[in-house]
């Protein structure tokens, strides 16, 4: 079994900013998705550069998804 990246798990955790067609997910399947997102926050919490790319990842913005990406691979 494979190892999930920093980079899938960030994806998965702000897919519904990039979903344009969220139905596809389950209701049990949002909440996880926002348990995660919780999580990632609260590791990545008192970084202002890391919040600054979380705010604009759960925009839906790309480039800030990498860049949470590469703060969760830090810690």
């Amino acid at each position: 079994m494979e190892a999930i990246t920093a980079g899938a798990i960030a994806t998965l955790a702000f897919t519904k900013a990039f979903e344009k067609t969220i139905e596809k997910f389950t209701e049990a399947a949002l909440v996880k998705m926002d348990e995660l997102r919780k999580k990632i926050w609260g590791k990545l919490r008192g970084n202002l550069k890391a919040e600054t790319a979380l705010l604009a990842a759960e925009k839906g913005w790309k480039p800030d998804l990498d860049r949470v990406a590469a703060y969760l691979q830090i810690v």
